[in-house]
């Protein structure tokens, strides 16, 4: 009974270890891409409240 426990555990340890990390990766793909957008979103307004002053 012991065994079958321990053999079962060692097969769910890592994948709730890669689900983790996956998750991790994903956040922080998710915090680069509203990075992006964000210095874009910035620039673009920059650049028509600037087309705005020299027009």
């Amino acid at each position: 009974m012991g065994s079958l426990t321990t053999t079962c555990h060692s097969k769910i340890k890592p994948f709730t270890q890669n689900g983790k990390n996956k998750m991790a990766n994903e956040q922080k793909q998710a915090i680069n891409i509203s990075l992006i957008l964000n210095i874009i979103i910035k620039n673009a307004f920059q650049q028509f409240t600037l087309n705005k002053v020299i027009s």
